[in-house]
C-alpha cells in the first residue's frame, strides 16, 4: 500500500519543476543562480521547513549558535526568497540581540543580520523588496541601537546606517514607484540624515536631505488621502507636520549664516516638543 504514495513523488516533483519554470518566466528579475542546494530538487522546501522549525525553537530556547547555523542553512537553500532573508535578519538583529547588553555581541548579531540582507540584495538584482528590506533594517535597527550604529560606522560605512537606508529606499522607489513603503522610508531616512548633517554643520547637505524629506512626506500624504481610509487621518496629520518641518529646516539651512541661528531658534521655540540638535556655529 505504500507504493502508490512513493510513485507519486516523481510526478509531483516534475510538476513542481514545471511550475518553477513558469514562475521564472513571469519574474521581473532573474532567479538566483542555482547552487549545491539545487541537488535537493523538490525536497528543498521540506528541508527549509524543518530548518525553520529548528531555528525558531533554538531562538525560543536562547541557543544562539544552533539558531545561527540553521539560519545560515536556510539562507543557502533559499537565497531567492526576500521574505526569508528579511525574517532571518529580524531574528538576528532584534530577537537574539535583545538578550545581550554587551555592545560587541549586539553588533555581532546586528552585523550578521546586515550580511544576510546584503546577500539577499545581491542575489535578487532589481527587486525593490530586497532593497526595501535592507533599508528598513538599517533605518529601524542599525540606526537606533547605539552599539550597532557605532559598529556600522566603524566596520561597514562611515556615512552611517541612515545614509545606507536612504540609498536603499531611493533604489526601491526607483524600481517600484507605486509602492508606498519606499516613499515613506525615503522620507524618514532623509529626515534623519538631514538632522545628522545639521548637527555636523554640513548645511548644504542638510538642506538637500530636508527638501527630499518634505517632497516624499507630501507624496505619502497624497497616497494615503487617495486611499480614502478614515483610519489614516492621524498618520496624514503627522506626515503633513513632518513635511512642513522638513521644509522649514531646508529653508533655514539654506539661509545666510547671519540669519540661520535666529530663524533656527525661532523654530525651536515654536516646536518645543521637537528633538532638534543644537545648531553648530561656523
Amino acid at each position: 500500500m505504500k507504493f502508490p504514495a512513493v510513485l507519486l513523488v516523481v510526478p509531483l516533483l516534475a510538476a513542481a519543476a514545471f511550475a518553477g519554470r513558469e514562475s521564472d518566466a513571469l519574474r521581473a528579475t532573474p532567479r538566483a543562480a542555482p547552487g549545491a542546494a539545487s541537488l535537493l530538487g523538490g525536497f528543498t522546501a521540506v528541508a527549509v521547513q524543518v530548518l525553520w522549525f529548528r531555528a525558531d525553537r533554538a531562538v525560543a530556547e536562547s541557543r544562539e549558535d544552533d539558531a545561527q547555523i540553521a539560519f545560515a542553512a536556510i539562507n543557502e537553500l533559499e537565497p531567492q526568497l526576500v521574505s526569508s532573508g528579511d525574517l532571518i535578519a529580524r531574528y538576528l538583529g532584534f530577537n537574539l540581540a535583545e538578550g545581550h547588553s554587551d555592545p560587541a555581541v549586539r553588533w555581532s548579531l546586528g552585523r550578521e543580520g546586515w550580511r544576510t540582507l546584503c546577500r539577499t540584495v545581491e542575489l535578487n538584482p532589481g527587486d525593490a523588496r530586497a532593497s526595501a528590506a535592507r533599508g528598513r533594517y538599517a533605518l529601524l535597527r542599525l540606526s537606533t541601537d547605539p552599539p550597532m550604529r557605532d559598529g556600522f560606522l566603524r566596520d561597514v560605512d562611515a556615512a552611517g546606517p541612515l545614509e545606507s537606508a536612504r540609498r536603499d529606499y531611493e533604489e526601491a522607489l526607483r524600481l517600484r514607484p507605486t509602492w508606498l513603503e519606499p516613499w515613506h522610508g525615503t522620507a524618514l531616512a532623509s529626515m534623519g540624515r538631514g538632522t545628522e548633517h545639521l548637527a555636523a554643520g554640513r548645511f548644504d547637505d542638510a538642506a538637500a536631505c530636508f527638501r527630499r524629506a518634505g517632497e516624499t512626506f507630501r507624496h505619502v500624504v497624497g497616497m494615503w488621502r487617495q486611499s480614502g481610509d478614515p483610519a489614516l487621518a492621524g498618520s496624514i496629520a503627522t506626515s503633513t507636520d513632518s513635511a512642513d518641518l522638513a521644509d522649514s529646516l531646508a529653508e533655514i539651512c539654506s539661509a545666510a549664516p547671519a540669519d540661520r541661528q535666529r530663524r533656527y531658534e525661532d523654530l525651536r521655540r515654536q516646536l518645543p516638543g521637537a528633538r532638534l540638535p543644537d545648531l553648530p556655529k561656523r
